[in-house]
């Protein structure tokens, strides 16, 4: 059996004033509506997740939101802890997943969702634009095995 993890960065957001204010930052319209057109690819392709687990920002809730319109999942969970993670804690957060998950979309922000990415398939360099999403197969069992460096095998990138 193999592990699927799909990485997406939210969508495109408004300019904020202020750090503190980040949180609440909404998607743009041009955000919406290009998160829209690649939920509308991932319904035609009826795709499936165990578990969506997003950042309980509001922009990537509302992200998270317009995927649910295209996708199937059998559940959902904003976390605050995933609110500006550094990779170490999104390395934790995987390597300590139930392994009755097998196909999980993760939506959350950068620089650390690129360098997660760049961690676990050893493809340095990676950026996620907003809006971005990549998929990434692990040939094994245990999330605890292949949340490790150069593990995972890049698929497929769509935006």
């Amino acid at each position: 059996m193999t592990k699927l993890i799909a990485l997406l960065r939210h969508g495109e957001a408004e300019y904020g004033q202020s750090q503190h204010r980040d949180f609440s930052r909404n998607l743009s319209a041009s955000g919406k509506s290009k998160l829209k057109r690649l939920s509308n690819v991932l319904k035609e392709r009826g795709l499936h997740f165990d578990a969506v687990v997003s950042s309980s920002a509001a922009r990537t809730r509302q992200t998270t939101e317009i995927m649910l319109n295209g996708i199937e999942a059998e559940e959902t969970t904003f976390l605050d802890s995933l609110y500006l993670a550094d990779v170490q804690t999104i390395i934790d957060f995987f390597g300590n997943l139930p392994e009755k998950y097998c196909k999980v979309l993760f939506v959350g922000h950068n620089p650390s969702i690129s360098a997660f990415l760049s961690y676990v398939t050893g493809e340095y360099h990676m950026s996620l634009q907003p809006g971005m999403m990549t998929m990434v197969d692990f040939e094994v069992d245990s999330w605890e095995i292949a949340i490790n460096r150069g593990m995972g095998n890049l698929t497929e990138v769509l935006q």
